[in-house]
């Protein structure tokens, strides 16, 4: 009689095997009975009523009601003053999103891509944002995510969720059908300021250094805090 001979390594393979689809069987089957409960489930965000910026006199603030289905895209109005300067900055949560600022614009400030010329800038440490001006207004905007470098076109934001997105306790609860093996989120960011190039041809360079200074300021601020 012949005696099958399997050694540790073939044995260790096949535990392996095992152990991943069972956790596929897992995947599915939550799949199955949740039917996604993070899509399906209203989540509940809360963004900060206000937020202090140097050199910059905080005025007011209001919630921006959802626009989807789950309604993870609240919203918070930030208005500032210094001087005659007056700064709006419109933040978005984002929880699935493609990263994709063009789009965004157009969704959420009704910004036709095809109006824009965006100037793509990168500061080290920090990450992308677009700077560009529409109808008498100076803008900035960039994608902030929970980890990395914020960005603004989806290939940025694809390979920075997946560099900085995933992690062990997320494989897990992934497994188990709790939550996407990447994590999602982001920030998405404008911040907006009125011009006059009637009176002022360089008002959009001038703009753009201001809001630049803010939002490296206000990226720095949001370091320091949990992530919604």
């Amino acid at each position: 009689m012949k005696y099958l001979k399997i050694n540790k390594w073939e044995g260790f393979r096949i535990s392996l095997i095992a152990l991943a689809l069972g956790g596929v069987a897992v995947v599915l089957g939550n799949e199955f009975l949740s039917g996604k409960k993070e899509q399906e489930t209203a989540i509940k965000v809360t963004l900060p009523a206000q937020i202090p910026l140097s050199n910059w006199q905080f005025i007011k603030s209001n919630p921006i009601a959802a626009k989807n289905e789950n309604k993870s895209d609240i919203g918070q109005l930030y208005q500032y003053r210094n001087g005659n300067d007056t700064l709006e900055i419109d933040t978005r949560y984002q929880f699935y999103t493609d990263g994709n600022a063009s789009r965004l614009l157009m969704v959420y400030q009704r910004i036709p891509p095809a109006t824009l010329i965006p100037q793509t800038k990168y500061k080290k440490d920090l990450g992308y944002y677009y700077l560009f001006d529409y109808q008498n207004k100076a803008y900035l905007s960039a994608c902030m995510p929970p980890k990395g470098e914020t960005t603004v076109t989806q290939q940025q934001y694809v390979n920075n969720r997946s560099r900085y997105g995933w992690s062990i306790p997320r494989a897990f609860g992934w497994l188990l059908g709790q939550q996407d093996l990447y994590d999602g989120r982001c920030l998405w960011t404008v911040f907006s300021m009125p011009v006059d190039l009637y009176f002022n041809p360089d008002a959009i360079d001038h703009a753009a250094l201001k809001l630049e200074t803010a939002w490296f300021e206000w990226y720095r601020w949001w370091q320091n805090q949990p992530f919604p």
